[in-house]
């Protein structure tokens, strides 16, 4: 296993790992050895095992406690190194922090990939505003 790491590409790692938590094309379900494929590939760079691992850390399993940190950061490392839509699952791991996810949604806002559904969370943050004026 630690030979498989050193040696295989995080691209490689990657999708073992995805099959790993997934238990197909013959790879036992191992949601745990899958994030231990996810973390090698992460830090040899893979903005995706970043995005998986941020995933896990937001959804608990048997083999996973929810940890918002590790998740905050892990979708942070995505964001940096290019992920497509880790903005966004930022602005909603922060949803209770309406500062904070406010700032991931201007953030995604001007990323082309994600623009329009971060336009259109705004837009619900800004009815909630008026909604609550009215009251």
């Amino acid at each position: 296993s630690e030979i498989l790491a050193t040696e295989t590409s995080a691209s490689d790692l990657y999708a073992i790992a995805n099959k790993l938590r997934a238990g197909r094309d013959g790879y036992p379900r191992d949601r745990k050895a899958a994030q231990e494929l996810y973390l090698v590939a992460a830090e040899k760079g893979s903005a995706d095992a970043h995005f998986e691992l941020a995933t896990m850390f937001t959804t608990p399993s048997s083999s996973s406690e929810r940890d918002i940190d590790l998740a905050d950061h892990h979708f942070q490392e995505a964001m940096r190194l290019g992920h497509p839509t880790a903005v966004l699952q930022l602005a909603r791991l922060h949803n209770n922090n309406r500062p904070k996810s406010l700032l991931w949604l201007c953030r995604a806002e001007k990323n082309p990939a994600t623009a329009s559904e971060a336009k259109r969370s705004l837009r619900i943050f800004a009815l909630i505003d008026k909604m609550q004026c009215a009251n």
